[in-house]
């Protein structure tokens, strides 16, 4: 006689079919349903199961394993680019004869104003160096919030910055380009 009316494996599945889930609009229903990963911030992927060993020219299996990161609550109030703290052993004294001691690793923190075009505000947020290259890499703040997926996020402060943009962008707002109405359209 099983325990439940369905295996816990569908949980996951069978709510979004039932309940108040039911009611939500499809397309964020789909967004619910899309699990993908994060991007690798302390860890690189090889990319292959197996690689050949340089010495013996024997095929090797190679382990893709991510190193576990924990997102402290302060992470939700600053923008961290995928950085977190990494728990794991150190030697004593850089000696490995010696034993081994807890170690944390945590990243280094900024804070920084930015500013958005589209909210027509200065933030002063906390970001990692990394944020900031990849603030760079998109040629804004702006362009980062919005083009970056919530996995690589990863902070409630960033979702809600994108919900405010988006918002803002949806109402085609007379005051975001008061000079210039075709940068208003597009």
């Amino acid at each position: 006689m099983p325990l439940h009316k369905y295996p816990p494996a569908i949980w996951g599945a069978q709510k979004l079919k039932e309940g108040i889930y039911s009611r939500l609009p499809q397309h964020y229903l789909q967004s619910l349903k899309e699990t993908r990963k994060p991007t690798p911030v302390h860890w690189i992927p090889h990319g292959a199961k197996y690689k050949l060993n340089p010495k013996t020219g024997q095929r090797e299996r190679v382990q893709d394993v991510p190193i576990q990161i924990y997102y402290p609550p302060e992470a939700n109030k600053g923008l961290w680019g995928g950085e977190g703290w990494i728990s794991g052993y150190k030697y004593a004294n850089n000696d490995k004869l010696s034993s081994r001691v807890k170690k944390t690793w945590k990243p280094q923190l900024f804070d920084r104003e930015l500013y958005s075009e589209i909210l027509d505000k200065k933030f002063t947020i906390t970001v990692t160096m990394r944020t900031l290259d990849l603030i760079d890499a998109v040629y804004g703040f702006d362009f980062y919030i919005l083009k970056t997926p919530k996995e690589d996020l990863n902070s409630k402060l960033g979702m809600d910055l994108k919900r405010a943009m988006l918002l803002r962008l949806a109402r085609r707002d007379s005051n975001l380009h008061p000079n210039d109405p075709a940068d208003r359209k597009s």
